[in-house]
């Protein structure tokens, strides 16, 4: 009989984490030993990730379909922009920090840290100027007081797919890094064509362990995003 895993306390979490890691472990010097170079890499960096219990959620789905509107729900108010138009143009990630402020990480690998209020001038390509600048950057972090990223959990928005291919691409390349993914769709549109293809060909043959799939209803954030 096969042994049951118990998830029912954080003991047992722990225990279950340790056994696998040392399973991992293994099969890495397997796969070192055999010279299999891309899979012993993928192994690294799940020991890695599992060494820092670091927890990445990315919020997913085609563009205008309220991810940024979800996520700012979730903090209380208005933190990353949001409009009617796609505004998303870069990687956005929410982690946690009594104090707000932005660190903007550019492609050439300069940062530059940000006054919060001004995140839509690096990051949206809701102007020509500002649309510009997001291309020089690779992501930017949002640090922000909020319950959900207390436990070492990052929130991260994606520009919106089937926008254009630059911005799909930028979000496919998150996808084999993170651990879980919610999936936005809307309740005024049909599940498109490109939606199922998108969460049956990529999303659930890339990720590797969890997959939400999430319906946005716009009522929920009238009162914080009175345009959706």
């Amino acid at each position: 009989m096969k042994k049951q895993i118990d998830y029912g306390s954080y003991a047992s979490y722990k225990e279950t984490v340790k056994g696998l890691t040392e399973n991992l472990k293994s099969l890495l010097g397997l796969s070192e030993e055999i010279a299999l170079v891309n899979t012993a890499e993928s192994i690294r960096e799940t020991l890695e990730k599992t060494a820092e219990e670091h927890f990445e959620v990315a919020i997913v789905g085609e563009f205008k379909r309220g991810k940024s509107t979800l996520i700012n729900a979730m903090l209380g108010q208005e933190v990353l922009p949001a409009d009617v138009l796609p505004a998303t143009a870069t990687l956005n990630r929410v982690t946690y920090s009594e104090e707000p402020y932005v660190q903007v990480e550019y492609k050439n690998g300069k940062s530059e840290r940000v006054d919060i209020n001004k995140l839509e001038d690096y990051v949206t390509k809701l102007t020509a100027e500002s649309e510009e600048r997001a291309e020089t950057v690779k992501e930017a972090t949002v640090y922000y007081d909020t319950e959900f990223c207390k436990n070492n959990v990052d929130i991260i928005d994606t520009p919106g797919l089937n926008d254009d291919d630059q911005m799909t691409n930028v979000t496919l390349s998150i996808l084999p890094k993170i651990d879980a993914a919610v999936f936005v769709i809307s309740a005024n549109s049909p599940f498109s064509q490109f939606e199922k293809e998108f969460l049956e060909k990529k999303m659930l043959l890339t990720l590797k362990l969890l997959h939400h799939l999430l319906p946005v209803f716009p009522i929920v954030y009238q009162n914080i995003h009175p345009k959706i």
